[in-house]
């Protein structure tokens, strides 16, 4: 039972319902898996997926998370303006999360994360793709892409 006005228990909270795809750069980053471990978010990194290879081209991965639903997890910022990345995203109906910087080492992105992965399940689950959003200390921003 939950007292008024208080928070509830892990045990009372909804599980996260996404699955997080994390890219290439970010899949090996232990602070970063660390925080999906502990919070119980579900994730599939990039080198699990195509077994050890580096440098997948981006039309070659790109479809699989758009299929399946999957938000992407990147540090790179430059996808929402670089046309082929910009035009891949649309034509696969992504949902992406990057970091407002790229350059952020990998426990402040992890911090990051961890301060907004339940408004990154949400925006995962109501928001239709495709977007960007960019994940920083105030929040999330969103851009929609067409």
């Amino acid at each position: 039972m939950r007292r008024s006005g208080g928070k509830a228990n892990i045990a009372e909270q909804p599980s996260f319902r996404s699955v997080l795809y994390l890219d290439e750069n970010l899949c090996l980053t232990r602070a970063i898996i660390a925080v999906l471990d502990s919070a119980g978010f579900p994730y599939r990194g990039h080198l699990e997926i195509f077994d050890g290879q580096r440098g997948i081209a981006d039309h070659v991965w790109m479809p699989l998370p758009g299929l399946m639903g999957w938000p992407v997890l990147t540090k790179d910022s430059r996808q929402r303006y670089e046309p082929l990345e910009k035009a891949n995203i649309i034509r696969y109906c992504m949902k992406v999360f990057t970091f407002s910087s790229g350059n952020l080492r990998g426990d402040h992105m992890a911090e990051l994360l961890k301060q907004n992965l339940r408004r990154i399940d949400k925006l995962a689950r109501k928001e239709s793709p495709p977007f960007v959003a960019s994940i920083s200390a105030s929040g999330l921003n969103l851009r929609k892409l067409r």
